[in-house]
């Protein structure tokens, strides 16, 4: 399992901050009940990796979620955003490489 925050692109955590910025929402609808939120990062739990995320898209199963219409149903308040691209952080032994 990779565990990641889904960033604003453009809106960069600087280094060092032990924040994250996410898309949330409270309440089903369209794109105008997002709003861009900051927390604290989740630490990786065994087997998980942290994504510094560069990009986030919406895709239709994204929007299905976020209006209340799709299979799985929101825990509201809900995060926001199944598909990022991000770098990888070097692999090390705890996922089974030297």
């Amino acid at each position: 399992m990779i565990r990641g925050h889904a960033a604003h692109a453009g809106h960069h955590t600087p280094e060092g901050d032990p924040s994250a910025r996410y898309w949330e929402f409270d309440r089903a609808g369209g794109p105008e009940v997002l709003r861009l939120a900051q927390g604290p990062r989740q630490e990786p739990g065994h087997g998980e990796v942290r994504l510094n995320v560069e990009a986030l898209s919406f895709n239709r199963s994204d929007l299905m979620f976020l209006a209340d219409g799709y299979a799985e149903k929101p825990i509201l308040p809900s995060r926001f955003g199944s598909e990022v691209s991000a770098a990888l952080p070097p692999p090390g032994p705890l996922y089974g490489c030297s």
